[in-house]
């Protein structure tokens, strides 16, 4: 399946979910610990291409690495204990870098053969609890980036399953060309897990050198926030409900260094089932100023926003139905002088024309007045501007089986996005978070942004043997990326169909060998 890429303004990275057949089944073991991430194997590469020389242009740079070879081993004994093993290997990447006058080309090294390796071991004891051991390694040859990262996990209920004592401890190693880092991570959480009425208690720690994006993610490290929440749901359907769930939950937020509060933030979620099966609910938040430590970019640096409301609703109607419909509406208020307001519209009808034809549309429309976000910084400051920001998104899923082992499934998605500084608003941040309107040249870095992405898939698969498949697959693939914000949706669609297609073809077999008849084949011919 194609990543849902969005226009990312954020300071942190944009995850996307593994699609990768190895990488996604047998792995329960290996999310112990939450510090494997499978998609860095074959990730972006881990260095650049360096300094240039004059005339030069980087002309080719891959964004990804090739795979040489895997192995996943994972089990678990009779004993309870839990065994896993992971290896990978990915290949040496180089970037191409030519000079426009002599048209002479040179290569160099952004990421050396590399070895990636996962160890495992979870022993579960009492029906319900358990402890597990993990540790991580990436070692790549010569003079480029190491990490190791190990972490001690545990689960811990009575034996009434009345109350859980969960959390874990992580040590992060990362040896590059500046020295070896060491960082610390730890997570403990205490609840009742029993009843009817349920509460929790936790706490979030990491000091300001914890990095584990080498093989996991952590977005944010430098953090020492508290929780606190209580719940209340119902198991045994009532005349007015199937069940129902109101959870509240506070929470606190800190800088480890410097000790200082960031925000605190209050959330009440409510969910409904009635006994015709139509489902709604929603979830509100207050969240106070926030001291937003990331976004500046610039260690030691913070930016200011105003306390806010946010809040969404939504309803669900009967699947069992031909005609059903999810519908989802938020707004968000900021205060305190900031002028940003937000609203969202979501709609996924779904229609089932008989047992083997499904087909879900689903539309959704953002937009944000007066945001402002992070534009540049240099020598002189860091500079944020005000932009009006619009999203609309369309998309399409169907499937069609023909039978229980042959199947059609078509997955298609629109995603339109600007960023639009038009208003010519742009301000400085000063030291102590606040803003100043200030005059900024958008010539040498325009931040005004038109994203514009189409996928389409198109698949047939057979299952032609018990765990065997045979897929087919079609993707189509349009991409455009500018500063043309003032556009409209449909002139942004017009401009996207100008650009060029990637257009895929492929076919991919895996077949299942049971262990036991090939065994029993090997003693027949002995």
């Amino acid at each position: 399946a194609f990543d849902e890429v969005t226009l990312n303004l954020g300071p942190f990275e944009q995850i996307f979910d593994e699609n990768r057949p190895f990488f996604t089944e047998g792995v329960d073991l290996f999310r112990k610990g939450e510090i494997f991430f499978s998609r860095r194997v074959g990730g972006a590469p881990s260095g650049d291409a360096g300094a240039l020389e004059t005339n030069e242009d980087v002309i080719e740079n891959p964004e990804r690495v090739n795979l040489l070879n895997a192995v996943k081993i994972s089990g678990r004994t009779q004993a309870g204990m839990g065994i896993g093993f992971f290896n990978a290997i990915t290949q040496n990447t180089y970037a191409t870098i030519e000079d426009t006058l002599t048209m002479d080309r040179r290569k160099v090294l952004v990421e050396p053969i590399a070895n990636y390796n996962v160890l495992v071991f979870d022993q579960q004891f009492n029906g319900n609890s358990s402890i597990s051991i993990v540790n991580t390694n990436v070692t790549r040859e010569n003079d480029f980036r190491d990490a190791n990262t190990s972490a001690f996990v545990f689960d811990l209920a009575d034996k009434e399953n009345r109350f859980r004592t969960s959390g874990r401890t992580v040590m992060s190693n990362v040896n590059d060309v500046d020295g070896n880092t060491t960082g610390f991570r730890s997570e403990l959480d205490i609840e009742r897990i029993k009843g009817n009425f349920r509460y929790r208690f936790g706490h979030d720690f990491a000091n300001e050198t914890y990095d584990i994006n080498d093989f996991g993610i952590s977005n944010q490290n430098n953090y020492n926030n508290f929780t606190a929440g209580a719940s209340y749901e119902i198991f045994v359907p009532t005349k007015t409900f199937n069940t129902y769930q109101l959870k509240l939950t506070a929470r606190h937020r800190r800088l480890y260094k410097p000790n200082v509060q960031t925000r605190n933030q209050i959330n009440l979620d409510a969910f409904f089932i009635l006994p015709s099966r139509f489902a709604l609910g929603g979830d509100f938040g207050y969240n106070s100023r926030d001291n937003n430590y990331f976004e500046p970019r610039v260690a030691g640096r913070y930016v200011t926003y105003g306390s806010r409301f946010s809040g969404n609703t939504w309803i669900s109607s009967d699947y069992r139905k031909k005609l059903a419909i999810d519908i989802r509406v938020g707004y968000t208020k900021y205060f305190n002088d900031d002028p940003r307001e937000s609203r969202f519209l979501r709609t996924s009808p779904r229609y089932r024309f008989s047992d083997k034809f499904l087909i879900i549309v689903s539309s959704e429309l953002s937009k944000t007045e007066n945001d402002f976000g992070y534009v540049a910084n240099n020598e002189t400051g860091i500079y944020f501007g005000q932009r009006e920001r619009t999203n609309i998104e369309n998309s399409i899923q169907a499937s069609f089986n023909f039978d229980p082992y042959k199947a059609i499934d078509l997955r298609f998605r629109n995603f339109w996005s600007t960023a639009d500084y038009s208003k010519n608003i742009f301000f400085e941040l000063n030291d102590d978070g606040s803003l100043s309107p200030v005059d900024y040249d958008i010539a040498e870095n325009n931040p005004n942004a038109n994203f514009n992405i189409w996928n389409l898939d198109l698949s047939f698969r057979w299952r032609f043997a018990p765990g065997s498949e045979a897929t087919l697959l079609y993707r189509n693939q349009i991409f455009n990326f500018d500063a043309l914000s003032n556009l409209g949706y449909r002139e942004s669609l017009n401009n996207l169909f100008n650009e060029s297609q990637q257009n895929t073809l492929s076919l991919k077999l895996t077949y299942f060998i049971d262990y036991n008849n090939v065994k029993s084949i090997f003693n027949k011919d002995s």
